[in-house]
C-alpha cells in the first residue's frame, strides 16, 4: 500500500512539474482550500468534544 501511494505521489509530481504554471497555481489553491477545510473540521470536532466534556 505504501509503495502504491509513493508511486502515485511520484506520478503527480512529474505531471505537475511538466504542466503549465496556471495548472500548478490551480492545484495550489485547491490544496490550500482542502487544508483549510480539514483544519476547520478538526477544530469543530475538538470544540464539540470539549463542549461534551464540560457539559454545555
Amino acid at each position: 500500500m505504501h509503495r502504491l501511494l509513493d508511486r502515485i505521489r511520484t506520478g503527480l509530481d512529474e505531471w505537475l512539474n511538466s504542466s503549465t504554471p496556471a495548472v500548478r497555481l490551480c492545484f495550489g489553491i485547491v490544496g490550500l482550500l482542502v487544508t483549510a477545510m480539514a483544519a476547520d473540521l478538526l477544530l469543530w470536532c475538538v470544540e464539540s468534544l470539549v463542549g461534551i466534556l464540560v457539559g454545555r
